[in-house]
């Protein structure tokens, strides 16, 4: 016959989820018990490429009120020198048009005042040497 049947012995290993009694080298007796950290999650590769992937696309895709700031400013920009130079170009013959007439007028002026002052002067001569 067989060897009796006994009862059987809790074995001598904890379970997984039961705390695991470890030598602290650094503390203590052995046989403290010491709570094992829970298992990390590691990532698989197509995750890590994935999340890379999203990271990229946000950061590439600005905000959409901080784009439509740097698009006014610089169409702002833009505006401001366009505007310059369009003023310059339309105003820059209506001032020398100006320019012209306004020294014309002045050159006319000055003739006609020249020929009052001399007409006044010779009226005045001629008036002197008559009553002489």
């Amino acid at each position: 016959m067989g060897p009796p049947m006994t009862e059987r012995q809790p074995s001598a290993e904890p379970s997984p989820a039961a705390p695991r009694e470890t030598p602290d080298p650094g503390r203590g007796a052995p046989g403290t018990t010491q709570e094992r950290p829970p298992a990390i999650r590691v990532p698989t590769l197509t995750e890590v490429v994935a999340a890379a992937a999203s990271a990229e696309a946000a950061a590439e895709a600005p905000d959409e009120g901080r784009l439509v700031a740097e698009v006014l400013h610089e169409l702002h920009q833009r505006i401001d020198l366009m505007f310059e130079y369009r003023v310059r170009e339309a105003l820059s013959p209506l001032l020398a048009r100006v320019a012209e007439t306004l020294i014309r007028e002045a050159r006319e002026e000055l003739a006609a005042t020249l020929r009052d002052v001399v007409q006044r002067a010779v009226a005045q001569e001629l008036a002197r040497r008559r009553t002489r």
